[in-house]
């Protein structure tokens, strides 16, 4: 694959950390620039790492600038510990996650952007939307499902920020968001 490209998925996938990548990460990331990720209504399932209460979420990242990935699901095989089956890290800008259904919520993390465009995210255990360290998401459209009382959006440093410009949230169209960064909810701005 080269930068620009696109990869269309034929069938559904099962991805399985079977080593690291140079710098240590799951060898799950994609980290080639400006490319587009068509699931073509398929399926891609990240199985975790470890077992019993020691299980984590191994991820299906998306860690380069201009990533879109579209068109599909993207999940945990094991439900009770599908917190986020889905990254975008390393820096990542201009990140497009457009009319993908995530069991499992995202994390926008280390200095990155992400929009969320036309998206369902059904939370399991934590936040459908998880942001650390200087990252940004706009949340243009989709349909957000929080887990009990969790809030939809959980920012961890002052210096995270999410815009939200529409979608609905539990059947509102005002997220509950805690943590420190800053909301926008350009929902609430009157014409």
């Amino acid at each position: 694959m080269e930068e620009g490209g696109t990869i269309v998925l034929e069938a559904d996938v099962v991805l399985r950390k079977t080593g690291n990548h140079p710098s240590g990460t799951s060898n799950s990331y994609i980290a080639i620039p400006n490319v587009t990720i068509d699931l073509g209504g398929h399926t891609v399932t990240v199985e975790p790492i470890g077992s019993g209460i020691s299980v984590y979420g191994s991820v299906f990242g998306l860690a380069a600038n201009g990533i879109t990935l579209k068109n599909g699901i993207v999940q945990q095989d094991s439900y009770e510990n599908s917190a986020y089956p889905l990254y975008v890290t390393s820096g990542a800008k201009n990140v497009l996650i457009d009319n993908v259904t995530l069991r499992g919520g995202v994390q926008v993390v280390g200095n990155s952007t992400a929009t969320l465009r036309n998206v369902t995210i059904t939370a399991q255990n934590w936040y459908c939307v998880y942001l650390e360290y200087n990252s940004t998401c706009t949340i243009e459209s989709g349909t957000f499902t929080r887990s009990g009382n969790q809030p939809h959006i959980y920012m961890a440093q002052s210096s995270d920020t999410v815009i939200v410009n529409g979608g609905i949230f539990d059947g509102s169209t005002t997220p509950a968001y805690g943590g420190n960064g800053q909301l926008i909810d350009n929902t609430l701005v009157s014409e």
